[in-house]
Formats: structure tokens, C-alpha cells, sequence
């Protein structure tokens, strides 16, 4: 990949589309959050998302808000295939759903699923497809009615795609704890390309506090620390991802990408979801319509 200067990067990393599970800040309390439709069992005590059998269907969700705690937009998630399939719902303050995920990582590599992202507000779409002589395509439309550009998916040693973050942190968490520094190249569809990062632990005391441990995932530039980064932090024990702060996979009316944070509270972490909720959500129209800004 060629180099490029600080600016450049820097809008580079402006586009940066990453999933562990998305990102935004801390729920509302319960009473609080604007209703979802669907219902769930009742949630592990750890936290954790058990699969009963490779069928089972778990997922989570979680409230994106903005630096000033206003919230943006809710996400629901599904888990199933024992993690190798996942599907996110976006929905709008007030429920309606505008925008649609779904990663597929069955017989392939967890941390480079194929993908597909609908946003029907904007008409903006991006993902991985599987070609029928079994290569794979990245592409993106910006906006609705625009063209869609696509390219052969760049061929690179650590490689992830999308939700596929979190499989590789989850792979690398055991280095990750010692203090060792992970390159990944992550794809940003926007660009059709891979951008190289690095993922390290850092100190976080708050973290600490609560049994969990933060790293932070920033460009592999010698001056990556002065540009836009991502922190997430894990359940020390369970390995699950408690929080996301950074740049989130959705943008506003600009095009750019909203930065959010997201907490992931083990009370909203449920397993044994009816399959006819997925079903739903898999189906619903994506006729919500919300400002993200």
C-alpha cells in the first residue's frame, strides 16, 4: 500500500467502518429506553452469549449516543451458527428500524466474514460478497442512485472485515494481555482497500474497576497517537465486549461517520431468542427515518 501523508490518513481514518458490535455510550435505564420490538429470555448473569446448540439464537443490544450523551440510534444483534452468523438491526430512537447488518463467516476465517450494510435513510451500502468462482468482491454505493464501485478483495496476512474485529481480538487476547502489539489490516469499503492499525492494551482504571481490560486500536504510523482511534474494553474473565468508543459503521446526511460509544451490559445480553424473531428482523422495512448527527 502506498504511503501516505498525515492528511491524507486522517481522512482515511475518518472512514474507517468497524463492527465489533458497534459503538456508542452508556444505555439509558431501562424504564428510559424507547421500546424494541421482539421479546428475549431471560440473560446469563455473566453476560455471556451460551449457544445451547449450534442453532441457538443469542444476541445483545445497546444504545449509540453522541459526546454530548444524545442518544442517536439503538442497535439489536443476533448471534447464531455457534458465532459464525450475525445480523444487526439499527433502529431510530423511537424503534423504527432504518438501516440493516449481516455477517456470514461459515467455512471461512471468523475475523473476515462476508458482509452486507443497508442503510435506507441514505441509500449507502457497502459488504464482501462471494463470487461465484469463489473469489470475493468488496464494493460500496455512497448514496441512493449512486454507482456502485467494487474491487477483488485484497489478499493480506491479518486481515479483518467488519464485525470480524471482535473474533480477532478475541483470537489475540491472550498476547493482548502480556503487552505484546498486533498489526491487523483492516478493510475500509469506502476505500476498497486495507488500512494497516495496530491494537494494543492500554491502562484504563476504570476499566479495572470493573473487571475489565481496554485496548485501543490505532493507525501502524509512527503518528497514528494524532489521529482517530478505537477503544474497546472486554470482560477480563468472559472475553465479552463491554464498550466501543470510536467511529461507528453508520454515517450522517454528510457522509461522514458518526462517532458514538456504546456500553454492552450484561443484562442486555440474551440467550435462546425465538427464531421467529430473527425471522423478523431479517424482514422488517427499513422505513424508520432519524437525524444522525
Amino acid at each position: 500500500m502506498q504511503a501516505r501523508s498525515p492528511f491524507a490518513v486522517r481522512a482515511l481514518a475518518a472512514m474507517l467502518l468497524v463492527a465489533a458490535a458497534t459503538g456508542a455510550a452508556p444505555a439509558p435505564p431501562a424504564a428510559a429506553q424507547p421500546a424494541v420490538t421482539g421479546t428475549v429470555s431471560a440473560a446469563p448473569t455473566d453476560g455471556t452469549l451460551p449457544f445451547a446448540t449450534p442453532a441457538a439464537i443469542s444476541g445483545y443490544r445497546g444504545a449509540a449516543r453522541d459526546a454530548a450523551g444524545r442518544l442517536i440510534y439503538i442497535e439489536q444483534d443476533f448471534v447464531w451458527d455457534g458465532g459464525a452468523r450475525r445480523l444487526t438491526l439499527y433502529r431510530c430512537p423511537d424503534g423504527s428500524p432504518f438501516a440493516r447488518r449481516e455477517d456470514d463467516a461459515r467455512g471461512g476465517d471468523p475475523a473476515a466474514p462476508d458482509f452486507s450494510l443497508d442503510d435506507a435513510q441514505t441509500g449507502y451500502r457497502e459488504g464482501v460478497r462471494r463470487n461465484a468462482d469463489g473469489t470475493r468482491s468488496v464494493y460500496v454505493r455512497m448514496r441512493r442512485g449512486g454507482d456502485e464501485k467494487s474491487a477483488p478483495l485484497p489478499m493480506t496476512r491479518h486481515l479483518v472485515i467488519d464485525a470480524g474485529f471482535d473474533a480477532f481480538v478475541i483470537r489475540h487476547f491472550d498476547a493482548l494481555l502480556s503487552g505484546a502489539t498486533v498489526p491487523v489490516e483492516f478493510l475500509v469499503p469506502g476505500r476498497l482497500e486495507t488500512i494497516g492499525f495496530k491494537i494494543m492494551r492500554i491502562e484504563d482504571t476504570a476499566a479495572a474497576a470493573r473487571g475489565e481490560v481496554a485496548f485501543r486500536l490505532e493507525l501502524g504510523n509512527w503518528f497514528g497517537f494524532l489521529l482517530p482511534h478505537i477503544d474497546v474494553r472486554y470482560d477480563a474473565r468472559t472475553r465479552v465486549l463491554r464498550r466501543y468508543v470510536g467511529l461507528s459503521n453508520l454515517r450522517d446526511a454528510r457522509g461522514d461517520n458518526l462517532k458514538v460509544r456504546i456500553d454492552f451490559p450484561p443484562s442486555q445480553a440474551h440467550s435462546d431468542i425465538p427464531r421467529s424473531e430473527l425471522a423478523a428482523a431479517q424482514r422488517v422495512a427499513l422505513d424508520g427515518r432519524c437525524p444522525l448527527r
